[in-house]
């Protein structure tokens, strides 16, 4: 048992100083050409500014909630009807499957360019245009 919170304690360390440094080394890299003051000052404005950037990693902040907000309401609409009917479940992982092959054959030009965002920003972007498969299919790609 003392083992585990050991490596529990251990984990917690390493979670907390990879986020002290990921905050800092921005800043670290640009000493150089820095004040003290200069430094302290950019440390408080570095959350606030990846705020922002993740607000519109999507193109703008309405886009970026608008594919939050539907992925979000789809995914917990998608979970709460699995909890109650399983089969849903994997209805809802082939209509997934079957958007994302869509998507690829088509050649759906997904905006902003993938090649730009964080891995989970892809995924989440990915599985919006994914959602909305039929009406690829209906309308053709554009």
């Amino acid at each position: 048992m003392d083992i585990l919170r050991g490596l529990l304690l251990f984990g917690a360390c390493l979670f907390a100083a990879y986020k002290v440094i990921k905050w800092l080394w921005p800043i670290i890299e640009q000493r150089k050409d820095l004040t003290a003051i200069e430094m302290v000052e950019r440390a408080i404005m570095a959350p606030g500014e990846e705020m922002e950037r993740e607000a519109t990693a999507f193109g703008s902040i309405r886009k970026t909630q608008v594919v939050g907000l539907v992925n979000l309401v789809l995914v917990c609409a998608w979970a709460g009807l699995s909890m109650r009917f399983p089969w849903v479940f994997w209805c809802g992982v082939g209509y997934q499957c079957i958007g994302h092959t869509l998507i690829t054959t088509m050649r759906i030009q997904i905006t902003p360019a993938p090649a730009t965002l964080k891995f989970h920003q892809r995924v989440w972007l990915r599985m919006f245009y994914a959602w909305f498969w039929p009406i690829y299919l209906a309308y053709g790609r554009k």
